[in-house]
Formats: C-alpha cells, structure tokens, sequence
C-alpha cells in the first residue's frame, strides 16, 4: 500500500485525541487511553519499543554482612505505541520466501509499514506520564465498521462470561444452546465469532439435550411465522389427509434464496444426516460460494427415502427457485433418488453427478473388512484409478483392478455401471466448482454437526438451522474482512497474477496462484506452423 490516510486530529466525536505534553497517571492508563482512541477509530495497537530505569534498593533478605548487596528492579521509563500493521513481512519484492514458507504456515499478514506511533516517557520528578512524540498518519484504511467485530481485540471473552461458558457446559448445554444463551444475556456485548467459543470450550467435557416430544403442529406454527414476518421466507409442507402426520417438508430463507441465484452452477444435495428423534431423514442442498466455503439454498424432512418423496423435494425446490434449475447435481448413489433425478431435474437440463465422497464412504463400507489386508494395497490402487484423466487408461487400470481383487469385482461390477457419473475422465467438460474432493464433501456433510442432533425437537431443529446458517454468513464476512485487511501474498512475478488480485477472492486468486505456478513447469517452444 502506497497512499497514506491522516487520522484527523479534530475529531469531535472521540473521547479522547491524543496531544503532544498530555499526562497521565501511570503507564497503564497510557496504554489504555491510547487502546480505546484506537477501538473508536477501528484499528489496533500493539506495544513496541520500552526502555526501562534501573533503581537500586537493599535487598532485605540478606544478612547484616551483606546488607551492602542490592538488586535491580526494572522499571519502563519510555514506552512506544504502534498500529499492530507495523513493520513488514520476512518476505522481498511481494513475494513469499521459499524457506521461510517451508518452515511456517505460510499464513498472510496486516503488516504494511504503518508508520503510526505514539511515545511516552516517565517524568521522574512527579511520577507522571507524558506523550513526547507522535505521528497519526496510517498508510492503511481503517477497519470497516461492519466488521469491526472480527478485530482480535474485539473478540476477547471476558473472565465472567468464560465462568458462564464453564457452568452450561457442565450442566450439559450444546454449544449452539451457549451462545444463544450468551447472546440473550450479554447482547451487543457479544463480538466474538462463533470459532472463539469453540475452542475455548474445546477441551471441556459434556453434553445432552433435554428431550421433548415431537409437535409437527407447533413446527407448522413457527414456519408460518417466519412467513409472516418476511415474505421472502418460502416453505412447502406435506401433512397426511389420514394420519395427520407430517410427512414433507422443505424451507428456505431469503439469505439462502440470494445465494442460490448466485452460486447455483453446482448443487449437492446430501441426505445422509438422519435423526432417530424425528425417524425422518434430513436434506441439505448446498453449493459453495466465491470465498470457497459451503452454502446452504435449503433445508428438507421427508418421512422415509423413496423415489416419490425425492421428486416432491426435487419439484419443491424448483419452485422455491422460480424453475432455475441447478446445472449440475450432485447426489449419492440412491436408485430413488437417480430416479427422482430422471423425472424431475433431468427434462430440465441439469447433470447428474456422484460426489466422490460419497462414492468412496460407501466402498470403504461394503469392501473394508471384506479385503481384510488386501484393503490398503486395493484403495491406493482405486485412488491412483481415479485420478486418470484418460478414458481409455481409465478403462484399462479399471479392468485390471477388478482382476487384481476379485473379492471386490462384485461390487465394482456394480459402480461401473455409472462410471460417467464419478470418473473424472468422464467429466473433464463439465464445471464441478471443487465439489467432488473428499475436503468438500467432509464440509458439506459436517455443516450442521454441533447444532442438530438426535435429541433436538422440530421446533429447536430449525432454530438451530438459523444458527447454522448465522454461523455460515459470519463466516463469509470474517473472510471479507480478512480479504480487505490482509497483505496479498505474491507467489509470482507475473502481470497476470497482478491483474488476478484485483479482481478476485483470496479464495480464487490461489487456485489462480497454483495454475500459474504450475505453469512454470512447462516449457515454451515455437513450433513451425
């Protein structure tokens, strides 16, 4: 960052403007006057250069013989403020050091340069403190007010909310139950992002749920009332003429609506998550978004997994969206829902695709103990399998490991039968936005873990999927803010990776940083046309 920002020093509103000769009463009020100019004004100090005063006393605990023996006490007698973007990276010219980032995380930085400061020095003769030089000038614009929030000294908790933390957790409180808790009690006080209480509470122990019986009633209600207070919030439900018993249902709020007219290129719909509470399996449909996290569009109950509950879903779900269907699907291997597929999705133009994570949760399932030692030779050799991009050295490494484990050639008879739909041979054309890797299918089937569970009644179900998605649009905006307020970490010298950061999210500019890297690998020849 080239351009500098003065910090006005005729701010009127702040309740306090730092001054040449100001005073204060020790070195700590010093500090803290200076930390809460900086929260008003949206950035963060750090401390940076001390010097201290010896002073000399007897040490007491000596003898007479020795009482001539002194110690040294170190007191600061000069204390120096700076932004926490001070100074700069171990890296040159923009570019990450190759041994510093083998020996490191490679995690970005806010350091720039600032050239901010404050200093202060201990006056001696009447024990006060007093500022002896400033600059106020920032090379750097201040935090956005919106996530100011996301500032590490914004998220610090409190000693006495951690003493309420501890106390709900032993009494058996879910996290998700906590913090709404906490957000009840403490209100506007409540900065820190969901990951802050997480790990605070990592190590504790305990869990459990008061369980309540199911009132699909009730569900009903609260569904109608999200209605009622924003019309933008769809739902569908199903309630049997005979038993009165509800059957189908699928919601979708208006966040979740925006970002499916956003992002609906790829869909994963997942419909592993089942709670024995409601004896009702529960789906998901998700995407991902330009920052490269998991994106829920909608949430759905149905009574049991059949082909004519998968097509009320599927038809529901297209209505919800106006009929703009997703251009690619992808499921796991369920004949209902293939079926569900075919009649509903297909006629609209929309892919079928298995995600590889399901593909192999279910070979591990059924070939694990049936390979017994053969197991990790066989899965290196799926893997390697897999990752063919030729189709024709697909279907020759595919021929030989039915061969080389024929214990397993059942079942890989079977998953032949829709190889167009899991091998990526097959599927080079088509736009997957990274759904198909094991990471991304572990997000999306781990998205609602820590909020729903089989003890949860329909009424705290969908409260706790708000929270959810609370925590999934926290999440993107940490993102924004750290893609704002973050140094871009340069791997190259290319005008194209230049040109790439000004127009991309942190998220898209490294997959863009690992192609162009990659692309020097290869050699460049001029060939005679």
């Amino acid at each position: 960052m080239t351009s500098e920002f003065q910090v006005s020093t005729s701010i009127s509103n702040l309740s306090y403007q730092p001054q040449i000769n100001d005073a204060f009463e020790s070195h700590e009020e010093f500090v803290d006057k200076v930390k809460n100019y900086a929260h008003e004004l949206r950035f963060t100090i750090r401390l940076g250069k001390v010097e201290y005063l010896s002073s000399k006393k007897p040490n007491s605990k000596k003898t007479e013989e020795s009482s001539s023996a002194i110690t040294t006490e170190r007191k600061i007698r000069k204390r120096t403020l700076l932004c926490s973007r001070a100074g700069h990276n171990e890296s040159k010219d923009g570019l990450e050091d190759e041994n510093l980032n083998n020996k490191g995380r490679g995690r970005s930085s806010q350091r720039c340069d600032c050239p901010f400061y404050i200093r202060a020095s201990l006056n001696s003769a009447n024990g006060l403190w007093y500022i002896i030089n400033m600059n106020l000038i920032h090379n750097h614009h201040m935090v956005d007010e919106n996530h100011q929030h996301f500032m590490s000294n914004e998220r610090s908790i409190p000693d006495d909310v951690k003493q309420r933390i501890e106390i709900l957790r032993r009494a058996g409180v879910d996290v998700t139950t906590i913090r709404s808790i906490l957000k009840e009690e403490f209100g506007d006080c409540v900065t820190w992002v969901y990951s802050d209480i997480y790990n605070f509470i990592y190590k504790l122990e305990g869990s459990g749920t008061n369980k309540k019986e199911l009132d699909a009633e009730e569900f009903i209600k609260l569904l109608e009332q999200f209605k009622h207070d924003n019309e933008e919030f769809l739902y569908f439900t199903d309630i049997n003429k005979d038993t009165d018993r509800l059957e189908r249902v699928i919601w979708m709020f208006p966040e979740q609506r925006m970002n499916y007219s956003r992002f609906y290129d790829v869909v994963v719909f997942d419909n592993t998550y089942k709670t024995n509470r409601f004896k009702m399996p529960f789906g998901i449909f998700t995407g991902v978004n330009n920052y490269g996290r998991s994106v829920c569009f909608a949430g759905a109950l149905m009574i049991d997994e059949t082909e004519d509950n998968f097509s009320w879903v599927f038809t529901k779900f297209l209505e919800m969206v106006n009929q703009h269907a997703p251009l690619v699907i992808l499921t796991d291997d369920d004949r209902a829902m293939a079926n569900a597929y075919a009649k509903i999705l297909k006629p609209m133009g929309t892919k079928h695709r298995l995600c590889q994570w399901h593909l192999m949760k279910n070979v591990m399932k059924n070939l694990c103990s049936k390979l017994g030692s053969n197991w990790s030779a066989f899965i290196k050799d799926l893997y390697k399998c897999l990752e063919e991009i030729d189709i024709q050295k697909f279907l020759t490494q595919w021929d030989v490991l039915k061969t080389s484990y024929p214990s397993a050639s059942t079942y890989l008879l079977r998953m032949e039968k829709t190889k167009e739909k899991w091998a990526g041979c097959f599927n080079r054309d088509t736009f997957m936005a990274d759904m198909t890797t094991t990471q991304r299918g572990e997000s999306m089937n781990n998205m609602m873990k820590g909020y729903l569970d089989a003890s949860t009644s329909l009424i705290k179900f969908i409260n706790a999927f708000q929270s959810a998605l609370e925590a999934q649009n926290e999440n993107t905006e940490f993102r924004i803010y750290k893609q704002d307020n973050f140094n871009i970490l340069y791997k190259t010298t290319s005008p194209l990776e230049r040109q790439a950061t000004s127009i991309l999210t942190t998220f898209s500019l490294k997959k863009t940083q690992e192609q162009l890297m990659q692309s020097y690998m290869y050699r460049c020849e001029e060939i005679s046309e």
